[in-house]
């Protein structure tokens, strides 16, 4: 799983990077792993990368950062900004590696 908001340019580039360059090299070694992806207003590139084909999942506004409870691990692949730290405090929160 992933997270963050999407007016919020890193999340935007994290979510890209996630999709066009780490995701499929998951998905080479664990090929049924699926990714959801969950943020408020995804923008219109966020939402081109839904692709339930290759196990990933763009499901758009979380009412509450439960979904991380059904969750097995958190990605953050932010290149830029501070969120980070956010990302890693949820993610401890729900007992999820990062």
């Amino acid at each position: 799983v992933t997270v963050g908001g999407f007016k919020h340019p890193p999340n935007v580039d994290a979510v890209r990077w996630l999709a066009s360059d780490i995701w499929p090299r998951i998905r080479a070694r664990m090929p049924q792993a699926q990714l959801r992806i969950y943020g408020a207003y995804p923008t219109a590139a966020v939402q081109r990368l839904h692709s339930p084909d290759t196990g990933l999942h763009v499901c758009g506004y979380a009412p509450s950062l439960d979904v991380l409870a059904a969750s097995r691990v958190l990605l953050a692949p932010l290149r830029y900004g501070a969120g980070i730290k956010g990302k890693v405090v949820d993610a401890w929160r729900y007992g999820l590696p990062v």
